[in-house]
């Protein structure tokens, strides 16, 4: 079933008559059979009806915010699970400092292994000089984590293991309107930067789903700390992935010139979402 994003500022979804219904100033842009949907990604200020409310709680169909330039907001969904019992044993689980070092071990290997694999793939195509040493970076990471017994080694592994990932990302890049030298964050400061944020919000969406349909609470995890308003849960989950779903997919958007700098500006200077949020 599909994924349906809207960015069209201004539009309405509703729901009539069996279909979610996508209109702006009464003219429609998309109606598509609600047992079709799976998932809404809305962008920005668009507007949902009561009714819409009322067919994607009832139908089991997700809806979640973002901002205008892609910030991750919340999401709209059923209750959780009545199985109290699984977020019980969540947090016993994880009072243990043994196990959480455990589960973050195993998180951080997986994310490891799968960063050297799409490094590896780069290296077969010959375009790159930093493949070998950064995959054998990486490889030795993975081999310290199997004697790393405390969150902050663990930790340290997974830092400089990354590093040296994104120290050879952007040779991976071979469309040359594009450059990378760094991760950058809260903003990101390019274009490549702001498609890899972009999709890793969307995946935070999509694990966030997830997390609540297993009935675990999304904000106790192991790998990251827990803190006020942080899904911890949903940002450990997220660490394998980030390799296998998103990375690989910015780049074939861009050597593939499917994205090119004129689909990137600055950010937004209002967004109606943010006014919305804070009471405006």
């Amino acid at each position: 079933m599909p994924i349906i994003t809207v960015t069209e500022q201004g539009a309405q979804l509703t729901s009539k008559k069996e279909r979610f219904l996508l209109t702006k100033r009464g003219a429609r842009i998309l109606s598509i059979p609600i047992h079709e949907a799976e998932k809404f990604l809305l962008y920005g200020s668009v507007e949902i009806t009561n009714a819409f409310v009322r067919t994607a709680l009832a139908r089991g169909v997700d809806v979640a915010f973002f901002s205008l330039d892609g910030k991750y907001r919340g999401c709209l969904q059923g209750p959780l699970s009545n199985n109290v019992f699984v977020r019980i044993g969540q947090l016993k689980k994880l009072e243990s400092a043994t196990f959480r070092a455990a589960l973050a071990r195993e998180i951080v290997k997986g994310k490891l292994a799968n960063q050297r694999a799409l490094v590896l793939r780069q290296k077969r195509s010959g375009r790159t000089q930093k493949a070998s040493q950064t995959a054998a970076v990486i490889q030795r990471a993975i081999q310290d984590l199997k004697t790393a017994e405390d969150l902050d080694r663990i930790r340290g592994f997974e830092g400089a293991a990354g590093a040296a990932y994104f120290g050879a990302f952007g040779e991976f890049i071979r469309n040359t309107d594009f450059s990378f030298t760094t991760r950058s964050r809260r903003p990101p400061k390019d274009p490549v930067n702001a498609a890899l944020s972009y999709g890793y919000a969307i995946l935070q969406a999509l694990v966030t789903s997830l997390v609540h349909a297993a009935g675990l609470d999304p904000m106790v995890g192991a790998l990251h700390e827990p803190g006020y308003g942080r899904p911890s849960l949903v940002l450990d989950l997220m660490e394998e992935w980030r390799p296998v779903l998103v990375d690989p997919v910015i780049l074939r958007l861009l050597n593939r010139r499917q994205l090119i700098p004129g689909d990137f500006g600055p950010p937004p200077e209002t967004d109606l979402t943010d006014s919305v949020l804070a009471g405006d």
